[in-house]
């Protein structure tokens, strides 16, 4: 694994993390669900734990990064 890999991969596991923390607080915010901080945190855990497991699986070896760019959309 490379420096890229791991940058990006640990970016993708953050985004991942984050992501789904606000989602899941909002979720209780809004009475769909109803949970605590202990519980906000396992479930956002539990999607960054499987981010960085994608992310190891989909390692190839090469220089590719964890986190492929977007693709540009063009102007037709």
């Amino acid at each position: 694994m490379n420096k890229s890999f791991v940058r990006d991969a640990g970016v993708r596991v953050t985004r991942t993390f984050v992501q789904t923390l606000v989602g899941a607080l909002g979720l209780d915010g809004a009475n769909v669900i109803h949970q605590g901080w202990p519980q906000a945190l396992a479930v956002a855990g539990s999607a960054a734990v499987l981010s960085a497991l994608t992310a190891l699986a989909s390692f190839t070896g090469s220089s590719a990064s964890a986190a492929p760019e977007a693709p540009k959309v063009v102007a037709g």
